[in-house]
């Protein structure tokens, strides 16, 4: 049983950065589509760029 735990506990910390790196494509992605929304213009505001990461 311990060697079946090691083996998942290996798998999760490969699958870890996975997660991060999928956040922060997420995170572009919202960055994206707001300034496409805002007519291409890149002046974007403290709050908007949060609530983008937040989403």
């Amino acid at each position: 049983m311990k060697r079946e735990h090691t083996k998942i506990k290996k798998q999760l910390e490969k699958l870890m950065p996975l997660e991060g790196t999928l956040k922060e494509a997420k995170i572009i992605e919202n960055v994206q589509t707001l300034i496409k929304n805002k007519g291409g213009i890149m002046n974007i505001t403290e709050e908007e760029l949060r609530l983008a990461q937040t989403i």
